[in-house]
């Protein structure tokens, strides 16, 4: 095949004969480079659908554009500082002491964009989007390799580089969806050619259909140029059923479908408003993990959008279709490091009713209660801090103290409000931050510290793993505690220690897999601890006071809110600008602790709203 694919002229067909069936890499790869033709610049005021970016590139890095053969060709960089002053993200070393009852909007001017690095979808969300694209269609598996988990969050768009892996993994999945479409076409296109005059306009009438969706906005008049020039060549050069497949593969592989290319209308004051499909991607992706429905692209066509109202009232639609319970549970299992409960391994001879039911229960049980909270309990950040009940079956009632249901399924029931309280007190998250033998005080306080008051403290030296060591020339048995008191609160260790342990001692009651118990190693159980460097510093006895104390605190409210508002944007906590979380912190505040109302906020303020005017 001679000629440009870019071309809006019809390529030549020339040795290649209908019946065979050659490697169609090279052509997928040019189709790929003509869509990604790098035009225009981010921020300009031109109007019309975003540029084409190079499916390497990352924000902030530099990544190869590729030629038609696959070899770097160019280097593109995007530059996604924002103009002006470090946003900063209001959070304090983890020992320091200084009081925070400051007002940060006091000295706040109005509300400026979030920083937009381009965002590419995550594994979830692909998949969603291609499950979403190929409605009806038995997919194979995506295998893809595992994200990059950053500040807690698989969404962190600085983080999204894109390894030759991964672009691999998106040519094969193509490959293979695009194997399924060609060998039965009628799967995804509604019109059936029986005659060679007619795979034209089907063809068109197809490409009319599907690219919009797998953009998530119109075409713009010279992306159909290309895509109507390449399904033709492919037509004539194979065959109407290969010309559909090497769409679809073409298409998959696009930057256009695997980034959130986000270009805003004309910049004012270095700002620029996203446009109404840009709006509806970034709230899809937030609240669904996948891509708009038909309601939010017409919304989005009609302009419903460019308004914070607009905004609101479609979030409040999205949050109200059971497809956000999933979406809510995937930030809850990030925000919270659910992921501690998966593999849990515990000593058979300490815990000999362990297995991997009661893992799997535990894990279920703290999966109910957060979403208990969220939907059925007004979202309360109250009730997540010190809601006293607990889901039980068989398995795990023992560990939490209480009278077997008689029931394999988990049932909700009241717990001892003096040992049980709130996400802290959660069996299956105890058990996941401990050890296989015992339980663990820096696990514990360095969760508290890093997801609830955003003071993650520093990584520990070479060589240290966390876990329990023996105490030289002990005299006698030692608890946890007193173990982790003499080997790390001296010397270098004391500097972060004292501020993890504060936290960490607090959880002494609870063993390895969670269960309460009053002595330790034979010895009494002392939970006192101390909180240092927030609004709330001062002692507590135990998990159940640590959580009414967070229950009172604004620095928890705020650091929540920043949690939110990171995963929201796929930022970093350096980008998190403390006025924006202030103020929709106190939108938590004012609704007494609803959580979603923190994602209502979030989305209807001119952070969510708009970007940086950023130049190519």
């Amino acid at each position: 095949m001679r000629g440009s694919i870019g071309n809006s002229s019809q390529p030549q067909a020339t040795h290649v004969r209908r019946s065979r069936r050659p490697q169609l890499g090279l052509e997928i790869i040019a189709l790929a480079v003509a869509l990604s033709a790098c035009t225009g610049e981010i921020g300009s005021p031109a109007d019309g659908p975003a540029p084409s970016i190079d499916p390497g590139a990352g924000a902030g890095v530099t990544a190869p554009a590729r030629s038609p053969n696959g070899d770097p060709a160019a280097k593109l960089t995007m530059n996604t500082q924002s103009n002006g002053s470090d946003p900063g993200n209001g959070s304090k070393p983890a020992n320091d002491t200084t009081p925070t009852n400051a007002d940060p909007t006091a000295t706040c001017a109005a509300a400026a964009s979030a920083p937009a690095p381009l965002a590419r979808l995550t594994n979830l969300e692909y998949r969603n989007t291609v499950a979403a694209l190929f409605e009806g269609l038995t997919l194979p598996d995506l295998t893809l390799p595992a994200d990059n988990v950053v500040e807690g969050f698989d969404n962190n768009a600085k983080a999204q580089t894109a390894s030759p892996a991964l672009i691999d993994a998106y040519r094969a999945n193509a490959q293979a969806i695009a194997a399924l479409v060609s060998a039965n076409p009628a799967s995804v296109v509604s019109c059936n050619p029986t005659a060679a005059s007619s795979e034209a306009a089907c063809g068109e009438q197809w490409i009319d259909t599907f690219a919009p969706l797998a953009y998530r906005r119109p075409l713009a008049a010279d992306e159909k140029s290309r895509l109507m020039s390449f399904f033709n060549a492919s037509r004539t050069a194979y065959d109407f059923k290969t010309a559909i497949g090497m769409l679809v593969q073409g298409i998959l592989q696009s930057p256009q479908f695997l980034y959130r290319i986000e270009i805003g209308g004309t910049p004012r004051q270095g700002s620029a408003a996203l446009s109404s499909y840009e709006l509806a991607s970034r709230l899809s992706y937030f609240l669904w993990d996948t891509m708009p429905d038909a309601e939010l692209l017409e919304a989005a066509a009609n302009h419903e959008l460019d308004t914070a109202a607009g905004v609101t009232a479609q979030a409040r639609r999205l949050l109200a279709d059971p497809r956000a319970r999933a979406s809510i549970a995937n930030f809850h299992h990030q925000w919270l490091r659910f992921d501690k409960m998966d593999a849990m391994q515990k000593s058979a001879a300490l815990f000999p009713t362990w297995n991997a039911q009661v893992a799997e229960s535990l894990r279920e049980s703290a999966n109910k209660f957060v979403e208990r909270v969220f939907w059925d309990m007004g979202g309360s950040l109250d009730a997540l801090l010190t809601d006293d009940g607990a889901y039980i079956n068989d398995d795990i009632a023992s560990i939490y103290g209480l009278q077997k249901p008689g029931s394999a399924t988990l049932l909700w029931r009241p717990t001892d409000p003096a040992r049980r309280s709130g996400i802290l007190t959660q069996a299956g998250l105890l058990a996941g931050f401990a050890h296989e033998t015992t339980d663990s005080p820096v696990l514990r306080g360095v969760f508290v510290l890093d997801r609830f008051f955003c003071q993650p403290p520093p990584p520990p030296p070479p060589g240290v793993t966390g876990s329990v060591t023996e105490v030289v020339n002990a005299t006698g048995p030692m608890t946890t505690r007193d173990r982790f008191a003499q080997t790390h609160e001296q010397g270098t260790c004391a500097t972060c220690h004292r501020a993890i342990d504060g936290f960490g001692f607090g959880f002494s009651h609870y063993d390895a897999v969670g269960g309460w118990r009053d002595t330790d190693n034979g010895l009494p159980v002392d939970a006192k601890g101390w909180v240092t460097g927030t609004d709330v510093s001062g002692d507590f006895d135990g998990a159940v006071q640590l959580g009414q104390k967070m229950a009172e605190s604004t620095q928890v409210r705020e650091c929540v809110t920043e949690q939110w508002y990171r995963y929201a944007l796929g930022l970093g906590s350096e980008d998190a600008d403390a006025c924006t979380v202030a103020q929709v912190a106190k939108a938590l505040a004012n609704s007494a602790g609803d959580m979603r109302e923190v994602l209502i906020t979030t989305v209807s303020s001119d952070a969510f709203r708009h970007r940086p005017e950023v130049k190519l």
